[in-house]
């Protein structure tokens, strides 16, 4: 991708897309949310005059709302971007379909640029960005691949419709832990501020190092990074809540106000159950949240084993012939003298032991010498 020259000439910026570019879980002082797309904003008017009453020359308009799939956004906000005909517009988008089980990244793709081409015709600028590198997420790392597919056909379309890229995938400093917000999710109030920084170097503005290092902390345990994994999903905002997060198919139709991002289903489904009998069930799982987890497998399997083995079989007698003994009869527990041979027998009593002791013989059979 070939540098975009510095653009200081903007006199306006609108924000399309869901939750990443609406700043959730970025508060602002002021209410609501700040997010990368009002930091970038803020860089930007710094490029322009003062005016007569303190104020920057500048307008901006942030439309994202949490929860919109790709085809929302395009019929929801892309008609009002066309009657404000402003300098800049960031246009990001299509993350909540790809985090749909079933999407396709081609299809995507596609409606994405059809989108894009009718930006570009009334909008000065056009930036997207890519999506983030999954690969040390729980749970979201086996969608990588379908990201990195749609993250290659946005580069095309940017190389094909002349539009700026702020690749996200390559910024490094995102995959630390501490530029995701609580539920991994969203970015953290310092990861929109380095990607507010990328956005700013994408359209050529000296905005710092969106790659500086991070100060650095005290090494977690792996008992505790597999704890906290553990707890995240039952804790998280996740596909399929109420409040519109991430790929919501019951997203919300207006913005909503300023709240925590919370599970509303008392119980989860079986995809959000911990299976781990070692950690203890976190607030919000039903009792029967941990089921079929490691520890009450492997009991079952111990009880298994450590059964004692079934008693032998009871044969009854043969009917008597001529020229034989009759059968003894029955002791007290009802059952007839030839039990006693079958249970030393299940015992693995020597036979010739049997006959020399006469203590050991039933009564009604003869010692044979």
């Amino acid at each position: 991708m070939p540098e975009q020259p510095p653009h200081t000439d903007l006199t306006s910026y609108v924000a399309l897309g869901d939750s990443f570019t609406e700043g959730l879980n970025d508060p602002d002082p002021g209410g609501g949310y700040a997010g990368w797309a009002d930091r970038l904003a803020r860089l930007l008017a710094e490029q322009r005059p003062m005016t007569e009453e303190g104020r920057y020359d500048f307008r901006y308009a942030n439309l994202a709302v949490r929860g919109r799939l790709l085809d929302q956004v395009i019929a929801e906000q892309l008609p009002q971007v066309q009657r404000m005909e402003p300098d800049l517009v960031s246009f990001c988008a299509g993350g909540n379909d790809i985090l749909r089980p079933g999407s396709d990244p081609d299809q995507v793709a596609e409606r994405f640029e059809a989108a894009a081409a009718r930006l570009r015709e009334s909008c000065g600028t056009v930036l997207i960005c890519t999506g983030f590198d999954t690969r040390d997420t729980p749970v979201l790392r086996h969608l990588r691949g379908k990201i990195a597919t749609y993250n290659a056909h946005l580069r095309a379309i940017a190389d094909r419709n002349g539009l700026a890229v702020a690749d996200i995938w390559a910024l490094r400093a995102v995959r630390d832990r501490r530029a995701l917000s609580e539920d991994r999710l969203h970015l953290s109030p310092e990861g929109h501020q380095r990607v507010a920084q990328l956005a700013a170097r994408a359209l050529g503005l000296d905005a710092g190092d969106p790659e500086t290092p991070w100060p650095p902390q005290r090494a977690h345990s792996t008992a505790e990074l597999r704890r906290e994994n553990l707890q995240w999903p039952a804790s998280t905002c996740c596909p399929g809540s109420a409040d519109g997060c991430a790929a919501s198919p019951r997203a919300t139709t207006s913005r909503p106000s300023a709240r925590t991002c919370s599970r509303s289903d008392p119980h989860p489904p079986r995809a959000h159950r911990l299976r781990a009998g070692t950690v203890p069930s976190p607030p919000g799982l039903p009792p029967g949240g941990l089921r079929r987890t490691r520890a009450r497998r492997q009991a079952r399997r111990t009880a298994v084993r450590r059964r004692p083995p079934p008693s032998a079989p009871v044969r009854r007698d043969p009917p008597p012939s001529a020229g034989t003994r009759p059968p003894a009869p029955p002791d007290e527990t009802g059952q007839t003298a030839h039990r006693w041979l079958l249970s030393a027998s299940a015992h693995r009593l020597p036979l010739r032991n049997r006959r020399r002791d006469p203590g050991n013989t039933p009564q009604g059979y003869g010692v044979t010498k």
